[in-house]
């Protein structure tokens, strides 16, 4: 069967060269050169994409932005959640921890407004991340994982806020988890462990699979 019929559009392949008694490259006469080459640009004209990275790390951008665009649009709203999680006043009534409870109308907006800022960094590297990846898109590998490194460094800050921010801070230093109403540290362990998918998958080396570069 043709391979445009058994491969998925926008999925992954392996490509399984045998036999190791050959090497590869490294025989010039190695038949396997011209077939793993036909394998490569018929499995591109099946539509397998080397843009699967860029599309993931803009993905979580345009998220982010839309989180930015909101609390800019209605800051009333998780401003609300900020007050209610730092002035721990939903948690277990007569808790040992309510010593850590904040009251200061700045100090609400100042963690709020901190957060905001948090998201626009990790924007900003991931925007630019997807711009170097789209730029290297058709570059070698070694050129496309150097490429990597906003889109990398993006998810690790945006990784780190919902960590620290969310789930250190607001879920054990404030006991958020202890609250019903003003609870959302399944979204930050969501967006973590969505984040984390991501990250292994953009930080994983790309090999060099291009039909040119068999020769």
């Amino acid at each position: 069967r043709p391979l445009a019929e058994l491969v998925t559009k926008g999925g992954r392949v392996t490509v399984v060269v045998e036999s190791p008694l050959l090497p590869l490259p490294g025989t010039i006469d190695d038949p396997r050169r011209d077939a793993l080459a036909r394998v490569l640009d018929e499995l591109s004209a099946a539509g397998i994409p080397a843009e699967r990275q860029t599309l993931l790390v803009a993905g979580v951008a345009l998220y982010l932005i839309l989180v930015v665009v909101n609390n800019f649009s209605d800051y009333g709203s998780n401003f609300i959640v900020v007050q209610h999680v730092m002035s721990m006043d939903t948690t277990f009534p007569g808790n040992s921890g309510m010593w850590r409870s904040v009251h200061s109308s700045w100090l609400f907006h100042a963690y709020y407004v901190a957060l905001i800022a948090w998201e626009l960094i990790a924007a900003s590297l991931l925007l630019r991340g997807v711009l170097q990846l789209w730029q290297a898109r058709d570059q070698p590998a070694t050129s496309f994982n150097n490429a990597k490194r906003f889109a990398v460094a993006g998810l690790v800050v945006n990784m780190l806020q919902w960590l620290v921010a969310f789930l250190a801070v607001g879920g054990e230093w404030f006991l958020m988890w202890q609250s019903r109403t003003w609870n959302v540290s399944d979204t930050a362990g969501r967006m973590f462990t969505i984040l984390g998918i991501v990250l292994l998958f953009v930080s994983t080396p790309d090999a060099e699979l291009t039909s040119p570069h068999l020769a």
